[in-house]
């Protein structure tokens, strides 16, 4: 169920990144403004809302937190399509960004109660999946939602006007969320592993964060600046696509999703090393895999984005794909290992929300600052 959820927030939030071109033929939106509603009006929400609703996990149930959360970014999205202006569009995002901060830390912390820590890195590895599977499926859905749209022409609804192909293609990513929200009452909420309602006060976690302030200060910025990278990556490379080698959705759709969906069946694969590597006495052995997994991409991202050959550039891609993009899964391992028990929402809150803040709302505005000015 919460890979499901995971899915379904990836296609909410990533849709929108194949659709660049035809919102700006019909708004006449710049790259800027695009990279506003694409970037920080999700981003800097979630953030916000990531830390105190990493609180809110640790201390009450996490599907009913998991389930409004689910509604939220689904109607939100839906909204998207409706929106005619600029401050509409900022405004729904605005809503995504805020329902799908709920999923992070009520997701983590339910896996890291339900499996033991030599198992808890290959678990996540596995829930991590979702994110490349559910890119993978929206470069084809995205597709296919779009041509189906173009098919049946604009569609007029009463009150809400004419919706065109692109937003026909939103409403039919956006809707089922609402109605599969309610799978989060079908599971049980796992046993606690501690006693968290009267140890995770805020004189504790604080205690704690000042305590280790340099180590976390240090191991958040490393995943943001890898963050970095992988969000304007993500946020720019259908239009990078399309702008370079005259591609549309449906050409490099089905390819993409291909590579997404190669790249979720390793994912698990690596949860295994590092678990065997924490097993052998690497105790840093979730950040220092990534740490080498950095290293490598380098070259990698370069040759993939200097090259004019489109096979190279895909191959290139994949790599990127497998190595980089993936920063979540690493990030949410590493935190859970670290982290006391009590406090594991909260931490996880502070380290996606701030990250994701990051990556998604720096990262795709760095890129259009670079090509508009």
């Amino acid at each position: 169920v919460l890979m499901l959820f995971y899915i379904l927030s990836v296609f909410d939030r990533n849709i929108i990144y194949q659709l660049v071109e035809p919102i700006q033929q019909e708004t006449g939106f710049s790259d800027f403004q695009m990279s506003m509603i694409t970037g920080p009006a999700f981003a800097v929400t979630f953030g916000l809302f990531g830390i105190p609703l990493g609180r809110m996990a640790d201390r009450m149930d996490r599907r009913k937190l998991v389930f409004g959360g689910v509604a939220v970014w689904s109607v939100s999205a839906m909204l998207t399509a409706f929106s005619k202006s600029f401050p509409l569009m900022i405004g729904s995002r605005i809503g995504v960004g805020m329902g799908e901060a709920a999923l992070a830390p009520s997701a983590y912390t339910l896996i890291a109660d339900k499996f033991p820590r030599r198992q808890l890195t290959t678990a996540l590895s596995v829930y991590a999946m979702s994110s490349k599977i559910a890119v993978g499926l929206a470069m084809f859905a995205g597709g296919m939602a779009i041509t189906f749209s173009k098919s049946i022409g604009p569609v007029y609804i009463p009150v809400v006007g004419e919706l065109t192909a692109w937003r026909m293609a939103l409403l039919m990513i956006a809707i089922p969320g609402i109605f599969l929200a309610l799978l989060a009452f079908s599971f049980r909420e796992p046993e606690r592993k501690a006693s968290h309602k009267d140890k995770a006060d805020w004189p504790t976690t604080k205690a704690w964060l000042i305590e280790n302030w340099r180590f976390i200060a240090t191991l958040l910025g490393g995943f943001c600046f890898g963050g970095l990278a992988a969000g304007g990556l993500v946020a720019w490379l259908p239009t990078l696509v399309t702008r370079k080698f005259g591609l549309d959705n449906t050409q490099y759709g089905p390819i993409f999703g291909m590579i997404n969906l190669a790249g979720a069946l390793t994912m698990p694969l690596k949860g295994v090393i590092i678990d065997w590597l924490y097993k052998r006495g690497m105790t840093d052995a979730h950040a220092r895999f990534y740490s080498w997994a950095l290293a490598v991409s380098l070259p990698i991202a370069i040759i993939a984005f200097t090259t004019t050959n489109l096979t190279v550039f895909y191959f290139g891609y994949a790599g990127l794909e497998i190595i980089l993009i993936a920063f979540m899964f690493y990030m949410s391992a590493t935190v859970q290992m670290v982290t006391p028990v009590m406090m594991r929402g909260l931490v996880s809150g502070i380290f996606v929300s701030t990250c994701t803040a990051v990556a998604t709302g720096l990262g795709s505005p760095l890129v259009a600052a670079v090509t508009d000015y």
